[in-house]
């Protein structure tokens, strides 16, 4: 059974995204965020690095990982939401354990930038597109009743 765990990170892209199609034809982007814990040292009037860094392997899906690889690069600052999944894999021979976030959201973050939003045009929804029943004034059930 594997393990999910919501989860929210903030950090710099390690390098580029890498963009790439699954076996049954989803697009998908590689990314890692990379976490510095900071501190202003107050003798050298210097912000330090405060440990170790830590790095995130993310993967997002769908027409979000063709947008993160357009807009992102290596350096940028984002944000990222989704589950941090738990695996367990083969390596040369032994059984190694990782972790690896699958975004639900990717964005930069406004912390030290400003961006420009480019809306791409709306795909029609299922509903919008949807036939069945209409509720109009004359459908009984769809006429909200206002009491004094």
């Amino acid at each position: 059974m594997a393990v999910k765990v919501p989860i929210t990170v903030e950090g710099n892209l390690g390098s580029d995204p890498e963009v790439g199609t699954t076996q049954d034809g989803r697009t998908y982007a590689r990314l890692t965020v990379v976490e510095n814990d900071r501190r202003f040292n107050e003798d050298t009037k210097q912000w330090e690095d405060a440990g170790d860094p830590i790095f995130h392997n993310t993967v997002v899906f769908g027409a979000q990982a063709e947008n993160v690889a357009q807009s992102l690069s290596k350096g940028d600052r984002v944000v990222v939401a989704g589950d941090l999944h738990f695996q367990t894999y083969e390596k040369d021979g032994q059984r190694r354990q990782g972790t690896q976030i699958v975004a639900s959201a990717v964005a930069p973050s406004l912390k030290f930038t400003t961006v420009d939003v480019h809306r791409d045009p709306k795909v029609p929804s299922p509903e919008a597109s949807a036939t069945g029943p209409v509720a109009t004034t004359e459908t009984p059930w769809a006429v909200a009743s206002v009491q004094p």
